[in-house]
């Protein structure tokens, strides 16, 4: 079956400023027009600060990482890397940064969420790679079932409020894109009438946390792309569309 063109249909999609382009990339593909709302800035800890929080690598038999932010930071960690260390990833944008970075993931989240990938490592001592808000999902889960987790924070994410024209691009959109939950976050900073008038357009989320977060603010949901993938994510703005 030929996919759906969206010729014609312009999206905006919010995201953290240093998120790949790829479901970008991927709607323009389409016939898509791409607005991109930036919800906030990626400051990276140092590489020094890193490698004295992580003391010795090969001690951990596992690296998580739940965000491509997090897996770019292991490229400073490649030369040298222990054999007896894997990496583990979230889903499969963060995959494809872990294999950016020179590294190959040993297993990837079945679920694309942290929790879900807390259940498939196997064994421990496991290193979490983290931002400094992370969700304590993957080292609960951990926890519960006996493994020890170290969480080391490779990056901040300072938000960014959106501004009055940011919100009439919103809001002047065919569908809204949210990436991650910091996007439905900056939606409900939004005044009240800006934040109706966005909210007017077809919402489309990506993964299981951004859709909780929508949910937990009581907002609703035209379209949910399971994976965290961009063929994914079209498909669900193409639904939202329908």
């Amino acid at each position: 079956m030929t996919a759906r063109s969206l010729e014609g249909v312009s999206v905006a999609v919010l995201r953290v400023e240093t998120d790949s382009d790829a479901v970008a990339d991927a709607l323009r593909a389409r016939g898509a027009m791409v607005e991109v709302v930036v919800v906030g800035h990626v400051v990276d800890r140092g590489d020094d600060e890193i490698h004295r929080a992580i003391g010795d690598l090969a001690r951990f038999a596992w690296v998580a990482v739940t965000s491509a932010h997090a897996a770019r930071r292991l490229a400073h960690l490649v030369d040298g890397w222990p054999r007896g260390t894997s990496v583990a990833a979230v889903g499969p944008a963060t995959a494809t940064a872990v294999r950016r970075a020179g590294l190959e993931t040993g297993v990837v989240a079945p679920e694309g969420t942290a929790a879900s990938l807390a259940r498939v490592i196997d064994r421990g001592p496991v290193l979490f790679l983290a931002a400094a808000r992370a969700r304590p999902d993957l080292a609960a889960g951990l926890a519960d079932r006996g493994i020890e987790t170290t969480t080391v924070v490779a990056y901040d994410v300072v938000d960014r409020r959106l501004d009055a024209g940011d919100a009439a691009r919103l809001a002047s959109a065919s569908s809204v894109v949210a990436l991650s939950p910091r996007g439905v976050e900056a939606l409900l900073e939004l005044d009240a009438v800006a934040r109706a008038a966005v909210l007017a357009r077809p919402l489309v989320v990506i993964g299981p946390t951004t859709a909780a977060r929508a949910a937990a603010a009581g907002i609703e949901v035209a379209a949910h792309a399971p994976g965290r993938d961009a063929p994914a994510l079209v498909e669900a703005v193409t639904a939202s569309l329908a």
